[in-house]
């Protein structure tokens, strides 16, 4: 359980750092390069959302 947790926790840091830099891109450049830096996030931000939370491990 305590790896879950671990799991949660770096996820949910790593969706911030993906909005963070999303407004970065939005504030420091324009045009083509803000379109593709904001689908690269967006489709992250999809992955990481629609991802299993954790991977099922057999333990006996």
């Amino acid at each position: 359980m305590k790896s879950l947790s671990g799991s949660k926790q770096l996820k949910s840091i790593f969706i911030l750092l993906l909005c963070v830099i999303a407004v970065a891109a939005s504030l420091l450049t324009s045009g083509l390069i803000t379109a593709v830096i904001e689908l690269l996030v967006f489709a992250t931000l999809l992955w990481l959302v629609l991802s299993k939370p954790y991977i099922d491990e057999n333990v006996e």
